[in-house]
């Protein structure tokens, strides 16, 4: 087997690991006790009146026996505006947003790139080449992909690199910063950094991403499991590159860095969780909450008797015994 061969196995391995230990991170976070629920707003998917003006369904009279009227538009809206622009950072934590939107952006630009590197492959495999050498071909498709691969390539590595520099240095150069950041903190900055930086001196063999285009058709065809499709020729710089990237890639869903898919469970479950809890109405909460109802003390405190089930501690407090 030849080292390209085993370099593309290690890539499929790669990310089998990460989409495995991703979504079992994922279950595993969605499975947990429920939370306590914010029972704030707006809440940006009630319905648009409500979620513009700043009001609720909650200053309705009687309204637990409203319908809840959803407004998706607006939990989107808010979803991207967050996820986008990092707009509470911005105002709560200024400093700190310099560079983590320049850290975050560069990794939508890169994560955009390796979905651009994946279409041009695909649009080559089906008979349209992107490029030769510097210059697109003609078409108008090959153009789009061709210019939108070299923006996003180079332009959020920059910024992913620029990020990564500014927050290092808040983090070392800020007191009130570099109390509370660990070395785990530090280790995953220069950890990025080498992927980064590696993936420029790929660039200086490949500025054109002709190789990086290659390479994903191979993986596409299933290159090195075959005989029958050309491998093809990766530099030394390249090589490295792609080492580091995978094992990034095995290393980040065992890491804190996941928290931005982890988001979907904090705004949906916890911070925009408002649906009213009916009696006699059973719904998946409730079935959760009688479970945890029936869980065994195993500590004590005065309000928390050993060997009792949760549901019958309140009957056990001294002023539900007075009353």
């Amino acid at each position: 087997m030849s080292f390209v061969a085993g370099l593309e196995i290690s890539s499929y391995i790669a990310f089998i690991i990460l989409v495995i230990a991703l979504a079992v991170r994922f279950s595993r976070y969605a499975a947990l006790p429920t939370p306590l629920r914010w029972e704030i707003y707006p809440v940006p998917h009630e319905e648009k009146e409500k979620a513009e003006r700043g009001s609720s369904y909650y200053e309705d009279l009687e309204w637990w026996r409203a319908k809840l009227v959803r407004w998706l538009a607006g939990e989107l809206k808010d979803t991207l505006k967050e996820m986008l622009f990092m707009v509470r950072l911005f105002y709560y934590n200024r400093k700190m947003w310099w560079g983590s939107y320049l850290f975050h952006g560069g990794i939508y630009l890169i994560l955009a790139w390796f979905v651009l590197l994946f279409i041009g492959a695909i649009t080559e495999l089906a008979g349209l080449p992107i490029s030769v050498g510097m210059y697109p071909f003609n078409h108008p498709w090959s153009i789009l992909i061709y210019v939108l691969t070299l923006l996003t390539g180079y332009v959020g590595a920059s910024a992913l690199l620029a990020g990564c520099i500014y927050l290092l240095a808040l983090r070392i150069g800020v007191d009130s910063y570099r109390m509370y950041t660990r070395t785990i903190d530090y280790f995953n900055i220069f950890f990025i950094l080498a992927v980064v930086v590696s993936g420029f001196v790929a660039a200086y063999t490949d500025p054109f991403f002709t190789t990086a285009r290659a390479y994903m058709k191979s993986l596409i065809t299933g290159g090195p499991l075959t005989m029958f499709v050309a491998l093809p020729e990766v530099s030394a710089a390249i090589s490295v590159h792609l080492i580091i990237l995978e094992i990034f890639l095995i290393y980040f869903p065992f890491t804190k860095m996941v928290h931005g898919l982890m988001k979907y469970i904090s705004y949906h479950k916890i911070a925009w969780d408002n649906e009213p809890r009916i009696p006699g109405v059973r719904t998946s909460l409730d079935v959760k909450v009688n479970k945890y109802l029936n869980y065994v003390m195993s500590w004590e405190s005065p309000y928390a008797i050993k060997g009792h089930k949760w549901a019958e501690l309140r009957s056990l407090w001294p002023e539900v015994k007075k009353s």
